[in-house]
């Protein structure tokens, strides 16, 4: 008796969870083997493979156990010739690879004999094959074009939507989950609060399945402005594929991502000037610092603008004035008030929202139960049949499914009075706790608090250009005080959102606010130690601030405590990293 093995496939995913394609081809088989008198040893199936190429993992397996059974199978069993494969060439190849190893190729669809004639309509059939092919992809790249000039995407959905149909027809729409991710990432890297390593590992950190690459490709992509770029154009989106991002916040985030046009330089952060980077020139540009050597060896720290000639500001004086208008930097009271006044207001209205939901849920939950019930006893006494109650059970135990979850949610609602009350108490002693802050805290707290810098004058002192933290917090208590619409929720995550960062960056130094508490060194009387327990919730705009972009410019090297050269971006002053010049003053080093 001859042996024979099987070949059978199916090419949609849909095709392979009905089940029945396949199940009809391996009886076809089965038959055909019976009534040829055939040992059938082995089918293989392919589950939701195209024959557009011969590189399916099935296809190769049976051809491997062809080559390596002893003795192999006479025959190869096949219910269409497209079932193998759509292509003449690859056809070919395969006919050719089974002949070498002497086993003949059946196909119970069409009649394969070894004649001149056989083989001539068997290379038709295998032309036929490709041309039914090729005239369904020519149909379904027209459907496609069609469908994305009216604004439809066509293809799987990218990280931050997912596929809907609406009228039956496919399209995307924001995921509920993810697409939130990727309006913050946006946000994020165009405003220069994070870096885009540290966005990146935070959304992975948060669980979502998006792997570095696809990260970067996701900046890139128009398509989460709503533009579709495909088929030789550019196509505007439509409902529900909405745009997750603006035209302005997609250019500044890609910016982020982009180098620097202007040469990159390296240098060395020191102790000696810690607002380096941060302090901006009059004319805008960011001061540098140097030391200058007397004639008689002596040596004295300046602060400088490389671009304006004859500024040289002594180190002691600028320092001094910055000192001066941190201790300044601060809420007035009534501010905080305001603050504390609305958030209480908006805490108090979500939780009375919370509850209202609650009770609807609670008493949701009890109706299904009584529906339930009401079923189980309908369906054993005969009243509804079996497949019908089972349907309706599953689609109850679905929804308080869906009940359990939603009160699981609604168990604590977070208050953020304390969050409020450490910001206060930080930024009421920082003037006092500066000078003995190591110099990675002093940067970070620098670049999220002043992340377009600080302009000095050497007559009036410092002040902030704008964006600065404080201005921020401002900028939401007069939108609250003054919109007629209730901006309690959008207030109360903007306020979080900024303290809770704050906060992100003092716990990572810790030890230094620790050692301030200790020493007593302060020029005003010590504080209690601030709290630095979390009470933020852990979120993507809660960042690791350390070394993150605020931004664009130079990249400096920081030296840490154990000496090791970390990057950071801190301005945009192109300076030589070091240089010396021998006039009438001395020696001047720039750092």
């Amino acid at each position: 008796m001859e042996t024979a093995v099987a070949y059978i496939r199916v090419s949609s995913q849909k095709q392979v969870d009905d089940g029945s394609s396949l199940d009809t081809q391996e009886k076809q088989v089965k038959t055909y083997a019976e009534n040829q008198g055939y040992c059938l040893v082995r089918i293989f199936r392919e589950e939701g493979q195209s024959a557009k190429t011969d590189q399916r993992p099935i296809l190769q397996e049976m051809l491997r156990f062809c080559a390596d059974t002893t003795p192999p199978p006479t025959v190869v069993i096949i219910p269409k010739i497209d079932r193998l494969a759509r292509n003449v060439s690859d056809y070919t190849g395969l006919r050719v690879r089974l002949s070498k190893l002497k086993v003949r190729l059946e196909s119970i669809g069409e009649k394969i004999e070894d004649t001149p004639v056989g083989r001539f309509t068997e290379t038709i059939l295998a032309s036929v094959a490709q041309f039914d092919n090729e005239i369904r992809s020519e149909r379904s790249r027209g459907g496609m074009v069609e469908a994305v000039s009216q604004g439809r995407w066509v293809w799987p959905a990218p990280f931050g939507y997912r596929n809907v149909r609406v009228n039956g027809k496919g399209n995307i729409e924001p995921h509920p989950e993810q697409a939130p991710f990727v309006k913050e990432a946006f946000e994020q890297l165009a405003f220069g609060h994070q870096s885009a390593p540290i966005i990146w590992r935070r959304m992975q950190a948060a669980g979502m399945p998006l792997s570095r690459t696809r990260f970067y490709s996701m900046i890139e992509n128009p398509m989460y402005l709503g533009k579709i770029v495909s088929f030789g154009g550019t196509f505007d989106s439509a409902p529900p594929f909405v745009p997750l991002v603006t035209e302005n916040i997609a250019v500044l985030a890609r910016r982020a991502l982009r180098p620097s046009n202007n040469p990159q330089q390296y240098q060395v952060e020191r102790e000696d000037f810690p607002i380096r980077g941060t302090a901006l020139c009059e004319c805008g540009k960011l001061l540098t610092g140097y030391w200058a050597r007397s004639k008689s060896g002596n040596r004295y720290a300046y602060y400088r603008c490389m671009a304006c000639p004859r500024t040289n500001y002594p180190k002691h004086k600028v320092e001094e004035l910055f000192d001066q208008f941190l201790n300044g930097y601060q809420l007035i009271d009534s501010e905080w008030d305001a603050i504390n006044a609305e958030l209480c207001r908006t805490h108090d209205r979500v939780t009375e929202e919370a509850q209202m939901l609650s009770e609807r849920d609670l008493s949701r939950k009890a109706e299904l139960d009584e529906l339930a019930g009401s079923i189980a006893i309908k369906n054993a006494s005969g009243v509804i049949p079996d497949d019908i109650a089972r349907v309706q059970l599953g689609r109850i135990t679905e929804e308080l499914a869906e009940i359990s979850t939603r009160l699981a949610k609604k168990s604590e609602i977070w208050d953020s009075s304390e969050l409020v009350a450490f910001a206060r108490e930080f930024l009421e002693t920082i003037g006092a706790r500066w000078k003995a802050f190591s110099l990675e805290f002093k940067k970070d707290l620098m670049r999220f608090m002043f992340p377009q810098g600080v302009l000095f004058d050497p007559e009036t002192g410092f002040r902030t250009p704008g964006k600065s933290l404080l201005e921020r917090v401002r900028t939401n208590i007069e939108a609250s005080t003054l919109n007629v619409v209730d901006r309690g929720v959008e207030f109360s995550n903007t306020v979080t959102h900024e303290f809770g960062a704050l906060q992100e960056i003092v716990k990572q130094y810790q030890a230094d606010l620790t050692q301030t508490g200790r020493s007593g060194s302060s020029r005003q009387s010590p504080r209690p130690q601030l709290p630095i327990e979390s009470t933020a919730n852990e979120h993507l705009s809660s960042p690791e601030h350390r070394f993150a972009s605020h931004s664009p410019g130079r990249r400096s090297l920081v030296r840490s405590g154990s000496g090791r050269m970390k990057a950071s971006r801190i301005g945009s002053l192109a300076e030589p990293t070091r240089r010396s010049s021998h006039g009438g003053a001395g020696d001047i080093e720039i750092l």
